[in-house]
Formats: structure tokens, C-alpha cells, sequence
């Protein structure tokens, strides 16, 4: 992940139906402004009109802060994934993204069964 995939991600997001939901974690290896640089895409999510923004990581804290009020961040991703099911709405379109080591790949995971089990 870096700020110009994440942005064409959220781009593309804008374009599908439903209420719009962005589970982001830490761009890594973004070098000594990397802290300015999740706050830009928290900003950008903002801007956007994303309805949920949803982060975990110590840099994903940034993500949430730029997106104000529309956002919340989760220390662990575990604690994330423990309450996707209260977060997460029958008809949403969610956008997962971060760095590979970051491991969302457990969210996306628990998404889909989430979605097993009650259609959404």
C-alpha cells in the first residue's frame, strides 16, 4: 500500500453502491513522513464521503484521525475482527487495504464469513 493505491482504491470505492466502508491499516516503509502521509488519506477518505473508516496499526491511528468523526481505530486487529460483526451492515461495500504486513488478510477472511452466515 502506498497513498496513490490507497487513493484510486477509495476512488474506486466511490463508485459501487452501498454505504461506503474502508477497513485501512499502516502503509509501511513510507519513510520519515510517513505519520503526514495517513493523515492526508484520512483526510482524503473524509473528503471522499466514506461513511465508516475503520483502522488498526500504529500508523492507522492517523487514518482515523484525519477522517474525523466517520472513523474508528482498533489497536489490535483482532479486537477489529472481534466487532466487525456490530460495525458491518447487510449491503455495505468494504474496501480492505494495507501493507501485506500488516496481515488484513484476516479481516477480509472474516468478512466473508460474516457474510455466510446471515447474507450480508
Amino acid at each position: 500500500a502506498n497513498p496513490d493505491s490507497m487513493k484510486c482504491a477509495v476512488d474506486s470505492l466511490a463508485k459501487m453502491p452501498g454505504r461506503h466502508v474502508c477497513i485501512l491499516a499502516d502503509m509501511l516503509e513510507m519513510g520519515s513522513d510517513s505519520v503526514n502521509m495517513h493523515l492526508d488519506i484520512g483526510q482524503y477518505l473524509r473528503a471522499s464521503g466514506v461513511q465508516l473508516v475503520i483502522t488498526t496499526g500504529e500508523l492507522g491511528r492517523f487514518i482515523a484521525e484525519g477522517a474525523g468523526n466517520s472513523a474508528v481505530h482498533f489497536d489490535d486487529r483482532s479486537e477489529l475482527i472481534d466487532k466487525l460483526p456490530q460495525l458491518l451492515k447487510k449491503g455495505d461495500t468494504v474496501l480492505v487495504k494495507a501493507s501485506n504486513g500488516m496481515k488484513l488478510g484476516a479481516v477480509s477472511d472474516a468478512i466473508k464469513e460474516i457474510g455466510d452466515g446471515d447474507g450480508k
